[in-house]
């Protein structure tokens, strides 16, 4: 009887144990609650865009020569950009009035005098045969007098970095050199991307 006793008292001590670790066991597994859904939120980043464009005369100032004709100083053009895709680049040449040149004294040669011949770099090349042909409608000649413009296809993903090199020359046709004086006047050169 004694050994029951002891037998029993031992299966409490046991049972006693079981239910301590059984306790700590529940005490050690994760809660889990009740969960939301999830909120999507859209981010975006529009880096910065460049398009600078500089312009250089071979020979400082384009002369025309005596009596009219292809002046002998060629223009070049470079653009550098740094765009979006999808932007379409245009380059354009003009005068924002209607007199290309003036001696300032009333007399004044019109644009529709001059032309220009734009070339190289690539793009679609339009020149007039005087700059009082219809504009680009992109750049700051467009409500001027345009002597020409180049439009580059739009640019695509992992296209849109890079630079254009263009060539102009300009005539100035002989009918409207015959007055005498000193006539100066500035070409307007612009890029635009749209």
């Amino acid at each position: 009887m004694k050994m029951r006793m002891v037998v029993c008292k031992a299966l409490f001590a046991l049972a006693g144990l079981g239910l301590l670790f059984m306790s700590m066991a529940a005490q050690a597994e994760p809660y889990f609650g009740v969960p939301s859904g999830v909120a999507s939120i859209p981010l975006s980043y529009n880096g910065p865009e460049t398009l600078t464009l500089s312009a250089t005369a071979s020979t400082g100032t384009v002369a025309f020569p005596l009596g009219g004709g292809t002046a002998p100083g060629v223009i070049t053009v470079n653009t550098q950009y740094n765009l979006n895709p999808g932007r379409v680049v245009t380059i354009e040449a003009g005068f924002n009035n209607f007199n290309a040149l003036t001696d300032g004294n009333g007399d004044w040669i019109p644009a529709e005098a001059i032309s220009a011949t734009f070339s190289g770099g690539g793009g679609t090349v339009t020149s007039y045969g005087s700059c009082m042909g219809p504009s680009s409608n992109q750049t700051a000649i467009q409500f001027g007098n345009s002597c020409g413009y180049i439009t580059f296809p739009a640019l695509t993903a992992g296209h849109t970095s890079g630079n254009h090199n263009h060539t102009i020359t300009l005539s100035l046709q002989p009918f409207f050199a015959s007055a005498p004086g000193n006539y100066t006047g500035t070409l307007i050169i612009a890029a635009q991307a749209n």
